[in-house]
C-alpha cells in the first residue's frame, strides 16, 4: 500500500552568515510498505507551480503507483521554498523599497504625508495610498496628462515563512541531502541509490547537492538548470536571472534587477526576496566572489575536486530558445562533466518538431516540461546503469577552496555538517 509520511527535522543552520536557523526541516516521504525498494527518489521543486504541495503529494503518488513500490519518494520543503504570495510568503515594504517609492512619488509629483516611511511597515497602510496613487493615475489618464500605458513602478519584498530568507541554494541544497540521508537510516536502506530530479531553480539545487555531498548522490535529471557563475560577479552582469533571483539587486538599481514583475493597469510590481545577502562591499554579508564560487556547479577547479568522490550519473535537458538558463553554459558543463569522466548526457531541445504538447510542451524555459513523464523516461536506464556500476568506497567529505574560504562538507550523523574558513 502506497503511504506517505510527513517528518520534521533539524537540518542545517546558515553557517556562511553564522545566523542560527529557526525553522525545521519539512519533507514527504512516500513509499509501498509492502514492497523492497530499490531507489531513493527525491523530486526537487523549483520556483514555480511545482513547488504547489498538492502538486507535489500527487506527483509523489503517482510516481511510486506507477514503479509498484520499488522506489521510495521524497518531496522536500527546502529552506526557503515558499517564494510566493501562494505559498506563504507576506508581502511588506523594507527601507530600500520605501526610498523607490518615496523617489517615485516624487518624479511623479505626488505628494504622500511625512510619516509615511513609518506607517508604510504595515502593508495594508501602504496598499492603502497605493489605491489612492491609482485613483489619480487613472483621472491623469482620463484628462490625457499623462500617457495611457504609464506606469509607477512599485517595489515590493516578500517574507517568505518560519523566517526563512533567501539563501540562494546553499541551505536548499542541503535540506535536500538531509532529508536523503534520513530516510536512509531511518528505513535502514543505507545501500540505495539516490537520485535527484529538479526543473529551473529546483534542478540547480540537484547539480549543488551533487557538488556539496557527490558520495550521497548517484544521479541527477535536470531540466533547464541555470547557474550561478562566477563570471557574473567577474563581469557585473546584474541583470542575469540567477542574480535577480539572489534578491538584492534592488539595492542597485530600482527597476530591473527583482525577482518577479507584475504588470498591472497603472503600476508595474517589482517582488523580491528577503534576503540576509547584500551587495555592499563594506558589510560583513557582502555576496562576494567566494560566495559565487561555491555556489557555481560549474566552476572548474571545483568540479575537478568533486571528480575525485563519487561520479553521479548526469542526464539533462535544455531548450536552445530557453532566455533564462543559457544553453551554450549548460553544453558547457556537460562538456566538462564528459572531459572529467562523468556519465553525462545532455538532450538539447531545439526544434519545434520535438515538441509533442504532452512531454515537451513549447521552446521556453523549462518547456513546460511533465516532470512526471521526464521520470518515467530517464529514471529506468539510469538505474539500469547504477545496477551495473562497480562500487567504490570514497571519503564522506569534500572541500573547496574560493579565493576568501576554505568550504567542507562533511556526512556526520547521517546529517552534513558544512562550515566555511577564512584563509
Amino acid at each position: 500500500m502506497i503511504t506517505t509520511k510527513e517528518y520534521f527535522i533539524s537540518s542545517c543552520d546558515d553557517f556562511e552568515l553564522n545566523i542560527k536557523r529557526k525553522s525545521k526541516l519539512r519533507f514527504l516521504c512516500t513509499y509501498d510498505d509492502k514492497v523492497e525498494p530499490k531507489a531513493i527518489l527525491s523530486i526537487i521543486a523549483g520556483l514555480g507551480e511545482d513547488a504547489q504541495k498538492s502538486y507535489k503529494e500527487h506527483l509523489a503518488s503517482s510516481i511510486a503507483e506507477h514503479f509498484k513500490g520499488q522506489v521510495v519518494v521524497l518531496s522536500v520543503n527546502y529552506f526557503c521554498v515558499a517564494l510566493n504570495p501562494d505559498q506563504g510568503a507576506k508581502p511588506y515594504l523594507d527601507e530600500r523599497d520605501i526610498d523607490i517609492f518615496l523617489e517615485n512619488c516624487a518624479r511623479a509629483k505626488f505628494r504622500v504625508a511625512d510619516d509615511f516611511r513609518d506607517k508604510a511597515k504595515d502593508f495594508d497602510y501602504a496598499n492603502l495610498i497605493i489605491g489612492q496613487i491609482n485613483g489619480v493615475l487613472d483621472a491623469l489618464k482620463a484628462r490625457g496628462e499623462i500617457a495611457a500605458d504609464a506606469h509607477m513602478g512599485i517595489s515590493v519584498s516578500l517574507a517568505p515563512p518560519n523566517g526563512e530568507y533567501q539563501n540562494f541554494g546553499v541551505m536548499s541544497a542541503i535540506d535536500v541531502i538531509n532529508a536523503l540521508l534520513y530516510v536512509k537510516k531511518d528505513f535502514g536502506l543505507q545501500k540505495l541509490p539516490c537520485v535527484l530530479v529538479g526543473s529551473s531553480h529546483g534542478a540547480y539545487i540537484a547539480n549543488l547537492a551533487a557538488k556539496i555531498a557527490p558520495w550521497a548522490i548517484a544521479g541527477v535529471i535536470d531540466n533547464a538548470a541555470w547557474n550561478l557563475k562566477t563570471e557574473i560577479f567577474d563581469k557585473k552582469l546584474y541583470r542575469d536571472a540567477a542574480f535577480r533571483t539572489i534578491s538584492f539587486g534592488k539595492e542597485i538599481a530600482n527597476e530591473g534587477l527583482h525577482r518577479a514583475h507584475d504588470r498591472q493597469k497603472n503600476f508595474l510590481f517589482c517582488f523580491s526576496n528577503t534576503t540576509k545577502w547584500t551587495s555592499d562591499e563594506s558589510s560583513p554579508n557582502y555576496f562576494s566572489r567566494s560566495r559565487y564560487e561555491i555556489r557555481d556547479v560549474a566552476f572548474k577547479d571545483h568540479l575537478a575536486n568533486q571528480a575525485q568522490s563519487n561520479k553521479p550519473i548526469y542526464v539533462g535537458y535544455h531548450s536552445s530558445e530557453d532566455n533564462i538558463a543559457n544553453l551554450d553554459d549548460k553544453i558547457a558543463f556537460y562538456e566538462s562533466l564528459k572531459a572529467l569522466g562523468y556519465d553525462a548526457t545532455l538532450h538539447v531541445i531545439n526544434k519545434q518538431s520535438q515538441v509533442d504538447g504532452k512531454f515537451i510542451k513549447n521552446l521556453a524555459h523549462s518547456m513546460n516540461m511533465s516532470i512526471k513523464m521526464l521520470i518515467l523516461k530517464e529514471l529506468p536506464p539510469l538505474l539500469e546503469k547504477l545496477s551495473k556500476q562497480k562500487k567504490s568506497k570514497v571519503k564522506k567529505q569534500i572541500s573547496y577552496k574560493t579565493d576568501e574560504w576554505i568550504y567542507s562538507f562533511k556526512e556526520f550523523g547521517s546529517k552534513i555538517i558544512a562550515k566555511c574558513e577564512k584563509i
